[in-house]
């Protein structure tokens, strides 16, 4: 199951760049189109459209589903952008979560 999520990560993201080559790229034609004076560029916006949906779309999948960091020890899954640090808990064999940034203890 990991590593799938990882294959996909990596697909989401080279769609997300090849969208926003294909945006810029349009982009730069759109605006060569009206330098010149040629204002019919209806079927680039639509392109320009369909590239920033597909850009948003990736974006917010990528960050509401997997950009998260899972503990090892717990699975617990955590947001935060820091490492995990695995700290046998008291007087209990199980782990838990200590999330560290900047070498401070935050949970």
């Amino acid at each position: 199951m990991k590593g799938t999520l990882i294959i996909i990560k990596k697909v989401l993201t080279w769609i997300i760049l090849a969208a926003l080559l294909i945006f810029i790229i349009d982009w730069s034609v759109i605006g060569i189109m009206i330098f010149n004076g040629n204002y019919d560029f209806t079927a680039g916006a639509y392109i320009l459209a369909v590239c920033f949906v597909i850009m948003l779309a990736g974006l917010l999948i990528k960050t509401l589903v997997y950009d998260f960091k899972i503990c090892p020890g717990c699975n617990k899954k955590s947001r935060i952008k820091a490492d995990f640090a695995l700290v046998a808990a008291k007087n209990s064999h199980k782990f838990c979560i200590t999330l560290t940034l900047s070498g401070k203890k935050v949970v």
